[in-house]
């Protein structure tokens, strides 16, 4: 991974961490906002309060998936389990976020039933920032990874049996060492001195 790549999967990581710890938070108090009204007019647009419990959890627990499934891929975290799945996974986070942030306009409209505060925070911030987290995604999934391990500097590299070089190694016959060539020995019929073929 480049240094570019790796500096927009930590971003990319970063702020899906950020807001996953906010959702988790969420479960205990409504902040930033004044109150639980206040949150559902902020953040959700619709209802009276704070989502339950298990919904909030549930949101975090994705958002903590997905940031590091993003830092893993793009180097800055851990790897663990096959490359595949993690670049999958990372396809499917840029897929959800891009999706969610080019319909979020749309589908929280004026005839959604959300809250104008809502709709405004959507367009002017929420949706933009699913945008930009789903493009950082989508850059860290089609960078080119370290699928092969790279040889060491200066390291020979293995010689293989289409190699043409590869026959320069093979042993050298006596007579090429400069030792007189000895040619096949048969043996005579019924014990007669052995004399050459």
């Amino acid at each position: 991974m480049t240094g570019a790549v790796r500096v927009t999967g930590a971003a990319v990581a970063g702020v899906l961490a950020a807001t996953g710890a906010l959702h988790a938070l969420w479960t205990a108090t409504p902040w930033p906002a004044r109150s639980p009204r206040d949150f559902a007019d902020t953040v959700v647009g619709t209802g009276d309060g704070v989502p339950p419990v298990a919904a909030c959890l549930a949101v975090a627990g994705l958002l903590g998936t997905a940031a590091y499934l993003v830092g893993a891929e793009a180097g800055v975290l851990p790897a663990v389990g096959p490359r595949r799945v993690r670049r999958a996974g990372v396809r499917a986070v840029a897929g959800v976020l891009l999706a969610r942030g080019a319909a979020g306009p749309v589908a929280f409209g004026a005839r959604s039933g959300r809250t104008a505060r809502f709709r405004r925070l959507n367009v002017r911030y929420y949706s933009p920032l699913c945008l930009a987290l789903g493009a950082g995604a989508a850059v860290v999934a089609a960078a080119p990874g370290a699928d092969r391990p790279q040889a060491a500097p200066g390291a020979t590299p293995a010689r293989t049996r289409s190699d043409p070089g590869a026959h320069s190694q093979r042993p050298r016959a006596p007579h090429a060492a400069g030792l007189p060539a000895v040619g096949p020995v048969c043996v005579g019929w019924r014990g007669s001195p052995a004399t050459k073929c």
